[in-house]
């Protein structure tokens, strides 16, 4: 269990400090400034043992841009066109003998690549064949009735009744091309898009029913950013031309502009539950670091910029609708500070009054220093294990 000690009030009495922790009943703790006077009320000492059991962790206040943005959360969703269902056109078996290279989870393949051999049914084979030759005939048919046309021999009718039948089987025919490829001893299952492997629910030696799932392909080089707008924020919102956003679990800023980005749709509805409206951002996958799933903190910019003095906004500590910073003021030695703040953005916040330019100010560890303040005790190590 951990306890700080605060700076007491100054006065004519002698200051105590206790630099170093001492051991009391097994304990190790460190007492503060303490006055009785109000001179140093606010001042807190804390020694290195101790703030490197918090984790207390420091930054720079420093002049920086600083653009008024709207916050809110997003997610991260495929692409339609990114995200693909391999399904089978046709009944069969998936032999083990003819798919030894049967792609597995996390496997890139390329659009029109061979995935799945299946051995079609004696039904299928019969389907398959009629679509083959039901196309090949509708295309004679038209050539031969357009060379008719050309004669004067048939009347235009007969020619937009040919089209008609051609262009209906040409279609059929281009989708199961577009699924399947015919080989001398069978039909192989092709990649509809390139992209990795996301899901097999198939097994070798299944038996499969036309329509049914084979297999996930996802292409996640491109993303939909979902940013969930509070609707009473939306119109601002709306107008913004620039955003940027941090993903969970991760520290690094990305600037939509920078990825190629761009507002590719706004929702029509406010969502009822959460008092919501979509906007839809599309943008370049770094790396393909970010996953399908993923949720962000986005911050759209809505107004003007200003250069002025800013510090981490995990720094500010809230003491009763207060805005509170601690200021390093000597390698143990801290001060509470209240601060006026101005804009956030990008986990800065814009510093009115309070805390100047260089001065250095806790923020990994800031809300403990604020807890040792209300216990109004000392920050210490019992010494057990627990």
């Amino acid at each position: 269990m951990l306890f700080l000690a605060f700076a007491g009030c100054g006065g004519s009495g002698a200051n105590k400090k206790t630099e170093n922790p001492k051991k009391q009943n097994g304990k190790t703790s460190i007492q503060a400034d303490n006055n009785q006077h109000g001179e140093n009320d606010g001042l807190i000492t804390l020694t290195k043992e101790i703030q490197e059991k918090i984790g207390l962790e420091t930054d720079e206040a420093t002049e920086k841009e600083i653009q008024q943005t709207i916050s809110a959360t997003g997610e991260f969703i495929a692409k339609p066109e990114g995200l693909a269902k391999v399904v089978s056109p046709l009944t069969g078996i998936i032999l083990a003998a003819k798919n030894k290279n049967l792609p597995r989870v996390g496997t890139f393949v390329k659009k029109g690549a061979e995935l799945i051999f299946v051995s079609p049914t004696a039904d299928a084979e019969v389907y398959l064949q009629k679509i083959k030759s039901d196309y090949f005939l509708a295309k004679s048919e038209l050539e031969r009735v357009q060379l008719l046309y050309d004669n004067n021999a048939v009347a235009k009718k007969r020619l937009d009744e040919a089209k008609t039948d051609f262009e209906n089987k040409q279609a059929i025919y281009n989708a199961l091309s577009e699924q399947v490829k015919i080989t001398g001893n069978g039909y192989s299952i092709v990649a509809p898009i390139s992209g990795y492997v996301e899901a097999v629910p198939v097994s070798l030696g299944s038996h499969i029913t036309a329509g049914q799932e084979l297999m996930t392909i996802i292409n996640s080089s491109r993303l939909i950013l979902q940013v969930n707008v509070p609707a009473a924020k939306f119109e601002a919102a709306n107008r913004a031309k620039e955003a940027s956003f941090k993903v969970e679990g991760q520290d690094e800023f990305f600037k939509l502009s920078k990825l190629g980005g761009k507002k590719v749709a706004v929702s029509s509805t406010v969502n009822s539950s959460n008092r919501t409206v979509p906007v839809f951002f599309e943008f370049s996958n770094p790396k393909n670091s970010i996953k399908i799933g993923m949720f962000a903190e986005v911050f759209l910019k809505s107004g003007g910029s200003e250069f002025g003095v800013a510090i981490p906004e995990e720094a500010i500590v809230d003491e009763d609708g207060v805005s509170t910073a601690f200021v390093r003021i000597g390698p143990e030695r801290f001060e509470k500070r209240p601060v006026e703040i101005g804009m956030k953005s990008e986990g800065f916040v814009q510093i009115i009054s309070g805390i100047k330019q260089g001065e250095v100010v806790v923020t990994k560890g800031a809300y403990q220093v604020r807890l040792a303040q209300l216990s109004n005790g000392a920050l210490a190590s019992d010494g057990h294990d627990h």
